[in-house]
């Protein structure tokens, strides 16, 4: 566990030589890029070719003080809407939300998942505010979806790019056969923190 909390402070605090000179919380670092082991080109998911280059690390500061980091040796994933870590400094308060759905206070499920997916995140914002937090203090997320399928992700992407823009948080999508209520298609479980 003690090495575990080292990793994230590590990653937390890179290393004087790996910063650019100039670079400041507002302005992301430039991924730094590297062909793949062997010459060969490698391959994004769904079999799309990175045109021989790949992601070694992206690192991003966002206005909570997130940070969005891509290790090397993982594909970028950015055109899928997500990071692969999010680690934050030690200290900080960690807030736990129950599950949201796209139910409205007056207990209505609409049919039409872009419209539940859009109240899900409206949910999720207020009970975030509950808590002092907002949206753009989410680290990860799993985000659960009842019959899964390319339009239901096109919109999720569409969706998540309107709301987080360029700072994506580490994200997981589980497809399920069901979810608490009947009609729910779609459920938003955030972990978020902030300064304590």
């Amino acid at each position: 566990m003690h090495q575990f909390a080292a990793a994230l402070i590590a990653l937390n605090q890179p290393s004087p030589s790996s910063r650019p000179e100039q670079s400041s919380p507002s302005r992301p670092w430039q991924p730094q890029r590297r062909r793949a082991a062997g010459g060969q080109r490698r391959r994004g998911r769904g079999g799309r070719r990175e045109k021989g280059l790949y992601f070694s690390y992206t690192y991003k500061d966002t206005e909570s003080g997130l940070r969005f980091v891509n290790p090397p040796g993982l594909y970028n994933p950015a055109p899928n809407g997500y990071s692969h870590l999010a680690p934050f400094p030690k200290g900080w308060r960690i807030i736990l939300p129950a599950g949201q759905g796209g139910e409205t206070a007056e207990q209505v499920l609409s049919e039409d998942f872009a419209t539940l997916l859009k109240q899900a995140v409206r949910n999720t914002e207020t009970v975030l505010a509950a808590a002092g937090a907002q949206i753009s203090d989410v680290a990860k997320f799993t985000l659960y979806v009842v019959d899964h399928d390319k339009e239901k992700f096109r919109i999720i992407r569409e969706e998540f790019e309107r709301v987080w823009g360029e700072r994506k948080p580490a994200w997981t999508l589980a497809p399920v056969p069901a979810l608490a209520l009947e009609g729910m298609l779609v459920e938003i479980d955030v972990i978020a923190a902030v300064p304590a």
